[in-house]
């Protein structure tokens, strides 16, 4: 599947060849010139002036000029697609090629000529497109050999021996073409792979073990992308009251029962609306981006009052226990530093602690 980036590149190469498309076919042309000058000089011609102009240099360098002048329209048309635009450059290289061998068939390697134009379009991992040129280049091949078995070769079986050849190379290219392709494809799925495995890789690394949640680098990297693309931010800190006694009374098992738990509330309630994070034992944060005041709140007050209503049974003979968290969140103000932002919902949620635990508190000018 082709990305933004890759059609990016692409489409920069593809300006690249159809340029010395471009340049070649004033090369054709100017030696077709000289050709006519040193035929007519030399006694050479075999056709009137006026007719030999017409079919060596006019007639091919119209056709050359217009399918790169329709190839350069096809590229700078956003209507059409990666495909089109790939095929037109190729059918660009091809018909700078095929006028060059319908026109110079007297020399055998010239009968060869399209099989460049088969080996560019494998640079597009198009097999179609490779396979239609393969297909024209054939048909060219047969066109070459009518008229030069009518003109200039005409009675020499040597003739038929070059086409056969030609023909031979011709399909070769083909051949290899598709296997060039196909190897292109094999490594850019390789490093598809490849890539995929890094980026699970890099989201384990910013993903807490034990909750799924991220971590303590992940929200500091998150932090800072935040105020980059200037959002609006809150930052809630929240601290599980007592939580010491509670591993320390029924076990670390139980106690991650608990942090389990905390976690789910996080994917129930805060979804979209921002990025969960523990960041310590038990202590956790939540990024709340673009976000009103109001639904930071409700979603925080939610939170703390499920938590506090849910009966864990933590202990050997089936009694409840009752686990609360104390919250502080604050606002991002222009300017202030990662680290002093961090410390201010942490104070806010201390001021909780203090004001008798299980509570929200906003504090809206942190220092």
């Amino acid at each position: 599947m082709r990305t933004e980036g890759y059609n990016i590149i692409n489409d920069r190469w593809r300006k690249h060849l159809l340029n010395r498309f471009y340049m070649i076919a004033w090369i054709v042309l100017i030696t077709e010139a000289v050709i006519f000058f040193f035929d007519e000089w030399a006694g050479l011609l075999f056709l009137p002036i006026p007719l030999y102009l017409f079919r060596f240099l006019v007639f091919p360098s119209m056709i050359n000029f217009a399918v790169i002048g329709a190839a350069y329209w096809v590229l700078n048309s956003e209507k059409n697609t990666e495909e089109s635009k790939d095929f037109m450059v190729s059918v660009a290289c091809f018909a700078v090629c095929a006028c060059v061998e319908l026109t110079h068939y007297v020399f055998a390697p010239v009968l060869c000529a399209p099989t460049v134009a088969i080996y560019i379009s494998s640079i597009f991992g198009n097999r179609r497109t490779t396979k239609r040129l393969t297909i024209y280049s054939v048909i060219t091949l047969i066109l070459s050999t009518i008229l030069a078995a009518n003109e200039l070769r005409a009675g020499e079986n040597q003739l038929y021996l070059d086409v056969a050849i030609a023909l031979v190379i011709t399909l070769s290219a083909y051949f290899i073409a598709i296997l060039m392709i196909r190897r292109e494809e094999e490594q850019t799925q390789s490093l598809s792979e490849s890539y995929q495995k890094q980026m699970e890789l890099s989201e384990q690394l910013n993903r807490d073990v034990l909750t799924g949640l991220y971590n303590r680098k992940a929200m500091f990297n998150m932090l800072r992308y935040e105020i980059r693309q200037m959002n609006e931010i809150h930052l809630a800190v929240l601290d599980i009251d007592d939580f010491k006694l509670v591993n320390d009374r029924y076990g670390h098992a139980k106690g991650d029962e608990v942090l389990l738990f905390i976690a789910k509330l996080f994917s129930t309630y805060v979804g979209k609306l921002g990025f969960p994070i523990r960041f310590g034992g038990e202590e956790f944060a939540i990024i709340f981006s673009n976000t009103e005041d109001e639904t930071v709140i409700m979603v925080l007050e939610k939170i703390r009052r499920e938590l506090s209503e849910s009966p864990f049974l933590l202990a050997d003979n089936g009694s409840k226990t009752y686990i609360t968290v104390s919250c502080g969140v604050v606002k991002y103000k222009d300017s202030q530093s990662i680290d002093d932002f961090f410390k201010s919902a942490d104070h806010a949620m201390y001021m909780a602690k203090s004001k008798g635990k299980n509570n929200v508190v906003y504090v809206q000018n942190s220092f």
